[in-house]
């Protein structure tokens, strides 16, 4: 007897928030275990963060492609379930969310969707420091440049990053092209401690 062959279809976005808010909660309550210890020791998020990353939470406001990705409200509803156990990861999941999608404000739409299957592969965490042009922070000149090479450019400059530093695997900051004089979005690797920035 033929049998029909079965189709599994993606989650539909409710069924998807609601499985990223079920993570979000589990997340929470094993973070929510240790935080005030976690808090008054200190020390780099090295092992939350790879909760995080375990869940896949750093993805869950990839644009939605494929039956992945969420929408803001669900990105803002699993910052709070995370902020309510450990209010420091959640300003990290909410910055790496605003700064994960920085390739939708500075790249082309074929360029911030690699960018973001990249990310969502590699289980990147972002980290940065954009700044409006005529910020409080804009003391003149540019404090971060970019220098082109063939193949690419060097940033130079020195500025300082709230959140995630030493946890990021990509930054995302803003640069002024020594040869353009035009203030451009950059992504940075993040040095790790095989890196030779280290």
């Amino acid at each position: 007897m033929p049998t029909t062959p079965t189709t599994t279809l993606p989650p539909s976005a409710d069924e998807r928030r609601r499985e990223l808010l079920r993570t979000a909660r589990d997340v929470a309550d094993d973070l929510a275990a240790d935080a005030i210890t976690r808090d008054q020791a200190g020390k780099p998020p090295v092992d939350e963060t790879a909760r995080l990353r375990e869940a896949g939470l750093p993805a869950a406001l990839t644009p939605p492609l494929r039956g992945a990705g969420a929408d803001w409200r669900t990105g803002c509803a699993v910052i709070r379930e995370v902020a309510r156990a450990d209010s420091s990861l959640g300003e990290i999941l909410a910055r790496h969310y605003a700064h994960a999608w920085s390739g939708r404000f500075y790249a082309g739409h074929h360029g911030a969707s690699d960018l973001e299957e990249e990310a969502v592969r590699g289980r990147w965490l972002w980290a940065g420091a954009v700044r409006a042009p005529g910020s409080a922070h804009d003391t003149g000149g540019p404090d971060l440049v970019l220098t082109p090479l063939d193949t690419g450019y060097v940033l130079n400059g020195r500025r300082p990053v709230d959140t995630a530093v030493t946890v990021a695997d990509q930054f995302m900051v803003d640069a002024v092209c020594v040869v353009t004089g035009v203030t451009a979005a950059s992504r940075c690797w993040a040095p790790t401690s095989a890196s030779p920035w280290s």
